[in-house]
C-alpha cells in the first residue's frame, strides 16, 4: 500500500477564508483526488501493455483499477493479481494450494516456459495438460524439477511392470520449472512515483477550487 498526505493549508494558505467551507468537505476534495488518481494509474498501467504482448497483463490491470472516497482517505485498487510483487519485490513460496491431480498439497512453484500456450490472455497451469512428466533435477538448489510432455506406456520391467505408467515423450517440450521459491526485484516503474501522485492530487484540489472561484457570487 502506498500512503500519500497532501498538505491543503499550504496549497491554499491564501484563500483559506474564501474557500474554508469548500477545504471543510473532506469527501469532496478525497473525491477530486480520486478522481485524478485513478486517470492517471489507469493511463499508466495501459502505456506499460507492451511490456506483455501476449497476455495484455498491464492492460487488464489498468482495466481492474478500482477506486472510492470518503471523509478520510481517497483508495485506489488494482484488482490485478501480482501487481504488488512486481512494484515492491519480495520472495514467493508455495502456497497451501492443493494439487487437482494429487490431492496433496503442492511443494513447488511451476514457472511456465515460453511452450506453454496462452488461453483467454493466461498461461495455461499444469493442470491444464492431460499427462505431464516430471524430471528431477540433481543439481540441488531451488530448482526441484521439471514437468514436461508426458505420455502413458505399459512398464515392462521393475516393480511396476505390466501397468501403466508416466514418461516423458520423445522431444517432449519442457513446460514447467519448478521451485521451491521464486525472488522478485521491486520495480517502482510500474505505478506512478509518489511525486507523480502527489502532484495530481495537489492539482486536483486546485482544479476543484478553481471551479468554486468560478461561481457567481
Amino acid at each position: 500500500m502506498i500512503t500519500l498526505t497532501v498538505n491543503i493549508e499550504n496549497l491554499v494558505s491564501g484563500a483559506l477564508e474564501k474557500f474554508r467551507d469548500v477545504l471543510a468537505d473532506q469527501t469532496m476534495l478525497h473525491d477530486a483526488i480520486r478522481a485524478a488518481a485513478e486517470t492517471m494509474v489507469k493511463k499508466h498501467l495501459a502505456e506499460l501493455n507492451t511490456r506483455s504482448p501476449n497476455t495484455g497483463y498491464y492492460g487488464n490491470a489498468a482495466r481492474g483499477v478500482n477506486s472510492q472516497a470518503d471523509a478520510e482517505a481517497a483508495i485506489i485498487t488494482i484488482q490485478q493479481p501480482g501487481i504488488g510483487l512486481r512494484r515492491f519485490g519480495g520472495e514467493v513460496k508455495p502456497g497451501r494450494n492443493v494439487s487437482s491431480k494429487t490431492g496433496q498439497p503442492t511443494k513447488s512453484i511451476a514457472i511456465p516456459t515460453k511452450h506453454v500456450p496462452i488461453v483467454n490472455q493466461n498461461r495455461s497451469q499444469p493442470k491444464d495438460f492431460p499427462v505431464l512428466a516430471f524430471v528431477p533435477n540433481r543439481k540441488g538448489g531451488d530448482t526441484t524439477g521439471y514437468l514436461v510432455e508426458g505420455e502413458q506406456k505399459l512398464a515392462k520391467n521393475g516393480k511396476r511392470k505390466g501397468q501403466y505408467i508416466t514418461v516423458a515423450k520423445k522431444n517432449g517440450a519442457m513446460l514447467f520449472v519448478l521451485r521451491k521459491r521464486t525472488t522478485h526485484q521491486a520495480d517502482p516503474a510500474v505505478l506512478p512515483s509518489d511525486d507523480e501522485l502527489r502532484a495530481v492530487a495537489v492539482q486536483a484540489i486546485k482544479d476543484l477550487l478553481q471551479t468554486f472561484n468560478d461561481l457567481p457570487t
